[in-house]
């Protein structure tokens, strides 16, 4: 990952990603990126761990989380900038984006280009779903884009 000082925001470089944060510096964006990392990762390492049975790659894990930890900071960032109530918004992973739809989505998107042959079985996993109401709910979330 490669972060980089663009006036006063810091431009993150990581394999498949380039966001900009606005009105942030390098120390900061550092350390809020190594918290969600850990945040994230722990969450993902806890979910493989309780389902031995299914074979994950730990570099796949680590870039996975990385793409939902730049996802959500942009965001998050984002709405810091924008909107004057949320200034001060806390810029840590919540627990509550596990559940999240995008979350999820970046979850697909990884193991559907990566795994084709399994990326089902590996989403179930990591979203802690059984394997019938995955296929659902993929299915609902393509409806969702395909409107």
């Amino acid at each position: 990952m490669v972060l980089t000082e663009e006036g006063d925001a810091i431009r993150v470089i990581a394999p498949k990603q380039n966001v900009i944060l606005a009105s942030q510096n390098i120390e900061n964006v550092i350390q809020i990126i190594e918290e969600n990392f850990s945040i994230v990762d722990s969450f993902y390492l806890k979910r493989i761990e309780d389902n031995p049975q299914t074979t994950f790659v730990l570099d796949d894990i680590h870039r996975l989380s990385v793409s939902i930890v730049l996802n959500y900071l942009y965001m998050y960032n984002m709405w810091r900038v924008q909107y004057r109530r949320k200034k001060y918004q806390d810029l840590r992973f919540k627990q509550d984006d596990f559940k999240n739809p995008s979350t999820n989505d970046i979850i697909f998107h990884f193991y559907k280009y990566n795994y084709p042959g399994d990326w089902e079985i590996k989403c179930s996993v990591l979203m802690a779903m059984e394997l019938v109401d995955l296929k659902r709910y993929y299915e609902g979330r393509e409806q969702f884009y395909n409107k």
